[in-house]
């Protein structure tokens, strides 16, 4: 039974017919799988005062410029996260702790079991460059929930790195090579999700 009333439902459907949703667009709000999302979201705005609390689409396909002769090699889709930067951390594998480097396929042999994030959350932070904390911009930060193929078959991983310079000042997006040597140090991190 509904611990709402007859009145605030029918507020809520009056809302949303003034905020332009269709019927058919209700009945698909109605079936989402992931509506505490919303919920979430009003919650940490009431609790934070943080008008920024944003959902991200981790179900988002990931693409390549077309003609660039490149594919998407695996791109593992998250679902729907709201970027709290408590509820997310940096992985450094067991090798980079001991040796000065690591080289790709280690590294991701290593970071098996860890909840990483696809090129979609990278994609986000560099639309809300005010989002990542200033802390991060020391380090190359990788999404390794996608991985591309580029033309000559090398495999490469998506990264975002802070560039200082005046011609390119800020967040940017490079691929890392993973399968022919391309070692990571300690700079070289995994976003990956708290337990």
């Amino acid at each position: 039974m509904s611990t709402l009333s007859i009145g605030q439902m029918n507020q809520l459907g009056n809302v949303l017919e003034e905020a332009g949703f269709t019927s058919a667009e209700i009945t698909q709000l109605m079936q989402l799988k992931n509506l505490s999302v919303i919920r979430d979201v009003l919650t940490n705005v009431t609790k934070n005062g943080v008008a920024d609390m944003k959902v991200i689409d981790l179900n988002a396909d990931a693409s390549v410029k077309k003609g660039s002769g490149w594919k998407v090699d695996y791109h593992k889709k998250g679902g729907q996260i709201i970027w709290d930067p408590k509820k997310f951390k940096f992985f450094v594998t067991p090798t980079q702790e001991k040796c000065p480097f690591v080289e790709g396929d280690k590294f991701l042999e290593e970071m098996n079991g860890q909840s990483v994030f696809n090129v979609n959350l990278l994609y986000f932070f560099l639309e809300n460059p005010r989002l990542v904390p200033t802390s991060w911009q020391q380090f190359d930060v990788f999404f390794w929930d996608t991985r591309y193929i580029d033309e000559f078959g090398f495999m490469r991983v998506p990264y975002m790195y802070y560039e200082t310079s005046p011609i390119c000042y800020g967040w940017n997006i490079r691929t890392a090579i993973l399968n022919s040597g391309y070692v990571y140090d300690k700079k070289h991190v995994a976003l990956v999700a708290v337990n």
